[in-house]
């Protein structure tokens, strides 16, 4: 893997339903682990990770082609304004290089988020499946 296929997941694109639902199939090394940082929830229930020394989030290392890296950059970008970050993911205590998304501390706090699962599957299917179309058709 090369640090531009590389993205660290730890949210909606860890649970694989969700993930093959946006993008396909892709190379997923699991787990693997962002040092650290600890996993939290913002206030409308998504995940992203805040800083903290000695702690790791669990999650999953993907190997994305061109075409998965732009549908992630705009479902990441819209409507959640999460940022690119360049980090080291261990994988079977190996360092790699790799990219992940965190997300903005501007939604009103956190809370912890140990063991996160979106609270509603179907729901976050639909909004995946509308965000698609969507962005197909502004492709077009």
């Amino acid at each position: 893997m090369e640090i531009y296929s590389n993205l660290f997941v730890y949210g909606t694109l860890a649970v694989p339903s969700l993930r093959d639902a946006l993008i396909g199939s892709c190379e997923v090394l699991s787990p693997a682990y962002l040092p650290g940082h600890r996993l939290v929830k913002r206030t409308d229930g998504f995940p992203y990770c805040l800083p903290e020394e000695g702690s790791w989030v669990t999650g999953a290392l993907l190997n994305l082609s061109q075409e998965q890296w732009e549908i992630i950059a705009a479902w990441e970008d819209a409507p959640y304004d999460y940022t690119l970050r360049e980090t080291v993911i261990y994988f079977q205590e190996k360092p790699i290089y790799s990219r992940f998304y965190n997300g903005q501390f501007s939604f009103g706090g956190y809370v912890p988020a140990e063991g996160w699962q979106p609270v509603d599957l179907n729901l976050m299917l639909n909004q995946i499946r509308d965000f698609l179309f969507l962005y197909k058709k502004g492709k077009n």
